[in-house]
């Protein structure tokens, strides 16, 4: 054998074995790139599984949110047309105290007679009332903030007694209060 055919064997087996590690490095390259694909699809699959729970998050959320403004305008427009109907209601009631006026000055006139009161708050322009508890011997003051009837006060200010018609509607209609929003808008007790 000579130098040539060493040389040759040399190269051939150098070329087998570049062949191999080659071949090898071409398989772990395709194993590596095949593991990156997978861990990216993955990664793709979590990413879209996430961005769609929060989607879904996101519309549950816009769904509470309009749910809450649709009872908050429902409770709103309910209110509206509850206080709608108490202004008509206290109106009518006030025609009918300047018609009943005897029978609320005897109340507060029983009242001034049980203890000692010095002024009295009528609604200005009840003249009819102011007449008769200066009669009874009480400053009167007449204020516009007061509908009907009268507050009664002790000299020093420690005794007030509301018998005004404003304070006697608002009980009854705190008092009927259910009622009025069931007989308006049923029983809803998903409030």
């Amino acid at each position: 054998m000579g130098l040539e055919s060493i040389i040759r064997e040399i190269q051939e087996r150098t070329t087998i074995e570049v062949n191999r590690i080659i071949s090898e490095a071409e398989k772990k390259a395709k194993k590596l790139i095949l593991e990156a694909e997978n861990e990216v699809n993955a990664e793709k699959r979590k990413k879209i599984e996430d961005a769609e729970k929060e989607l879904e998050r996101i519309k549950k959320m816009e769904k509470s949110i309009a749910e809450l403004e649709m009872k908050k305008n429902r409770l709103t427009r309910e209110t509206e047309i509850i206080e709608i109907l108490k202004k008509k209601f206290f109106d009518a009631i006030l025609t009918e105290y300047q018609v009943k006026i005897d029978k609320v000055l005897k109340g507060i006139l029983q009242e001034i007679e049980n203890e000692s009161f010095e002024r009295a708050y009528v609604a200005k322009g009840d003249r009819e009332l102011a007449i008769e508890l200066r009669k009874a011997g009480l400053e009167v003051i007449e204020s516009e903030e007061i509908s009907g009837g009268a507050i009664l006060e002790s000299s020093d200010g420690s005794i007030r007694v509301n018998k005004t018609l404003d304070l006697l509607l608002e009980d009854f209609f705190q008092r009927n209060l259910p009622e009025i929003r069931y007989r308006l808008f049923g029983n809803r007790r998903s409030r």
